[in-house]
Parts: structure tokens; C-alpha cells; sequence
């Protein structure tokens, strides 16, 4: 069972999922969570984090800067200053 989530950067490198109560109690143990970047500075410590809980990641890159994550994430390329290129990318993924 996978459940949606709201992950954000504090500090360095330090993360936080935004949540009503503590994620141990919910009953969920993966989360499909997409990542805007996720191949840079914050981005891959993130993702690194969020794979090594076991989530399922999504990263939404341009496709310019290489990441070591293999087959481990599942890739959305896109330019997120256009918006004809996110709609046409997520249209009908998330």
C-alpha cells in the first residue's frame, strides 16, 4: 500500500515529512513519492534517504546532470520552467 506525502528540505541535508501524526502509526511502509530534481545539491541526499526507507521515487529531471540511482527510481523528463513540458510530461502518470 503506498500513501502521498509532502517531503521538505530543512537545514542541511536534514528532511521532514509533513504529517498530522507519526508515520510509524499509520500502517503505511512505502510511500510513491516524486521528486522535482533530485540529481543535485539537495536533491540527492533526499532521494538517497527516501530509497534507503523503502519508498518508491520518482525523480522529474531535465536530464542534463547524471545520478548514480539506477534502476532504483523511475525518471519524468521535463523542464520545469515550461509548463506545456510538465503538463505533457505528468499527463496521465501522477
Amino acid at each position: 500500500m503506498a500513501a502521498e506525502g509532502l517531503i521538505t528540505a530543512t537545514g542541511r541535508c536534514g528532511f521532514e515529512k509533513l504529517r498530522k501524526e507519526p508515520y510509524e502509526t499509520t500502517g503505511v511502509k512505502e510511500m510513491k513519492i516524486l521528486v522535482i530534481g533530485g540529481t543535485r545539491f539537495f536533491g540527492i541526499p533526499m532521494v538517497n534517504e527516501l530509497l534507503e526507507k523503502g519508498h518508491d521515487v520518482t525523480i522529474a529531471t531535465r536530464g542534463k546532470s547524471p545520478d548514480g540511482f539506477g534502476d532504483r527510481v523511475k525518471r519524468i523528463f521535463l523542464d520545469r520552467t515550461d509548463e506545456a513540458s510538465v503538463k505533457a510530461a505528468l499527463s496521465g502518470i501522477h
